[in-house]
């Protein structure tokens, strides 16, 4: 009873500027509690504005804004990949596009060209492609988009969407139409998203390829520590940005660099920002010398000005 008693509690008002008619005395009762309480009072409103008589009591305020298109993708991705959706449409995708179909018809009055366009994904008919886990892959993506659009920016609407179209079977595939985005991407990213796709596809068969018995600074082999990427949360990210955004591999990309080798590309890139950092480092010393012999060449002025006012003012003394 004395563990009980010393657990933190507070008082959560659901929906507090919804009042009835009945209700009108409600916010004077609640603004003397407010005013009385000692525990925390939470006030969830549509609203970001406080209910009228309540925001003269120095209240917080917090507002929860709905996710973008792409957030919300790369939220289903993660849970997807966690929950090991990935095969489980593959007996649906002689019926893919009836099932699209369907989503395409709850996504809010949206196209299946706008659902594309939520991934950045230029994508084909899963009819066209000769890869069944290519297949999988797109339909599975494919539908993800579309429950995004359906579900508004509502995640929990979202997730339950998921559970409904996609049913646990293996991990998402790294999928080659993600290669299509790479003409359009600036160098760098360019790199830093085939060196990390490739990396998930050698840790995909089992290791090996170019960069089988690598050791890394880390003291175990290249696919030891993809196995190790494999099983961590960084892994799943990893997964969910070659999805959605490829800018969001440069984090990630700058960790596994002491264990990936550098092509020439690569090196090049390295070379380009070490030397635009030279570069700005040089026009920073180029400012703070010119500021210096600026403030210099002040101070020497305001000398001479008080020795020629000394000076003027000796020689009116004589």
């Amino acid at each position: 009873q004395q563990q009980q008693q010393q657990v933190p509690t507070l008082i959560l008002f659901d929906e507090a500027d919804v009042l009835v008619e009945e209700d009108r005395g409600f916010t004077s009762a609640l603004a003397a509690l407010i005013t009385d309480s000692k525990r925390p009072i939470v006030l969830v409103t549509n609203s970001a504005e406080a209910p009228p008589g309540l925001a003269a009591l120095g209240m917080r305020s917090l507002r929860f804004t709905p996710p973008t298109p792409q957030e919300l993708l790369r939220t289903a991705c993660i849970v997807c990949h966690l929950e090991g959706v990935g095969e489980a449409t593959a007996t649906a995708a002689s019926d893919g596009h009836g099932v699209i179909g369907a989503l395409e018809g709850a996504a809010r009055g949206s196209t299946l060209d706008e659902a594309r366009q939520v991934g950045s994904m230029s994508a084909t008919p899963a009819t066209q492609s000769t890869d069944g886990a290519d297949r999988v892959g797109w339909l599975d993506l494919m539908l993800m988009q579309l429950v995004v659009r359906a579900s508004g920016g509502d995640l929990r609407q979202c997730l339950a969407l998921l559970q409904f179209w996609l049913a646990p079977s293996q991990a998402l595939p790294v999928f080659e139409k993600q290669a299509q985005l790479l003409q359009t991407l600036p160098p760098q990213q360019q790199q830093q998203q085939q060196v990390l796709q490739q990396a998930l596809c050698d840790e995909e068969q089992g290791g090996g390829g170019l960069h089988s018995g690598v050791e890394g600074t880390w003291g175990e082999g290249y696919h030891g520590v993809a196995q190790r990427l494999h099983n961590a949360e960084e892994a799943m990210a990893l997964r969910a940005a070659l999805a959605t955004q490829p800018s969001d591999l440069a984090d990630l990309c700058q960790a596994l660099s002491p264990i990936l080798p550098l092509t020439p590309l690569q090196q090049e890139v390295q070379q380009h920002q070490q030397h635009q950092y030279q570069h700005q480092q040089h026009q920073q010393e180029a400012q703070l010398q010119h500021m210096h012999q600026e403030a210099q060449q002040q101070q020497q002025q305001q000398l001479e000005a008080q020795q020629q006012q000394q000076h003027h003012h000796h020689h009116h003394m004589m």
